[in-house]
């Protein structure tokens, strides 16, 4: 019942969406992250009247929402990045198209606001904790890991340092989604407006330096790359 009362709610937050997103040319009144201090003028941001959020069902519990595939279900979120190429260290694993790509391992065309109504949808909560799942082909070839297994920490295998990722997408007080305009999906530094943090961001190392992991082959930068958010049951269960 109380899933049913929360997916009424998102679906109406979801109609109102449009109206939300043409309030981002006001991205002024939110708090730039990190050390990224643009001035509010040179800030980018979407041209968000041009970019439906769309949401439209896709079967039995699942839906479509521009180019996001979501089950209310089995609370589980899909849609494809592309590979960057990484020549420096990382501070993100994932941003969009028109974000921090010199930073990030992947980037991706899907809207920030378009993950987090999705997000809305399964029931997510700020401080859920979400796994992160890959699959790619190289030359014919399946691959599929965690996103940990492609991150490497001071040189170290990440698995060994991050104990997994939690949903963090936040809301300014001015009613505007931060990761809209940070453009930022999964942060690998300490970043609030990021909508997805590595676990216990806020009490590890600063200083720890992220790198692309060559454990596994990545296909060439522009070849699609699946992602699967996967949210446990707010009990605790799958």
């Amino acid at each position: 019942m109380l899933r049913a009362v929360s997916l009424s709610m998102a679906v109406a937050g979801v109609a109102l969406a449009q109206t939300a997103e043409q309030k981002i040319a006001g991205a002024e009144h939110l708090k730039p992250s990190g050390k990224f201090e643009a001035p509010v003028a040179d800030r980018p941001h979407f041209d968000a009247p041009q970019q439906s959020l769309g949401l439209k069902p896709a079967g039995e519990h699942a839906f479509t929402l521009g180019r996001v595939w979501l089950h209310t279900q089995s609370r589980m979120i899909r849609y494809v990045v592309s590979a960057e190429v990484v020549d420096s260290n990382l501070e993100y694993a994932m941003t969009h198209s028109t974000g921090k790509v010199h930073e990030t391992l992947f980037s991706t065309d899907v809207l920030p606001a378009q993950l987090h109504y999705a997000a809305m949808l399964i029931g997510v909560q700020k401080g859920d904790p979400v796994e992160v799942r890959l699959r790619w082909k190289v030359f014919e070839e399946d691959h599929a890991c965690s996103l940990e297994e492609l991150i490497a920490v001071d040189g170290k295998e990440a698995q060994e340092r991050l104990s997994g990722w939690l949903y963090t997408g936040e809301v300014s007080r001015a009613g505007f989604l931060n990761a809209h305009a940070e453009k930022s999906l999964i942060a690998l530094i300490n970043d609030p407006s990021a909508l997805i943090n590595r676990a216990g961001n806020a009490t590890v190392p600063q200083d720890d330096i992220y790198s692309y992991s060559t454990k596994l082959p990545l296909p060439k930068p522009g070849m699609p790359v699946q992602v699967e958010l996967h949210f446990r049951e707010p009990d605790g269960g799958e």
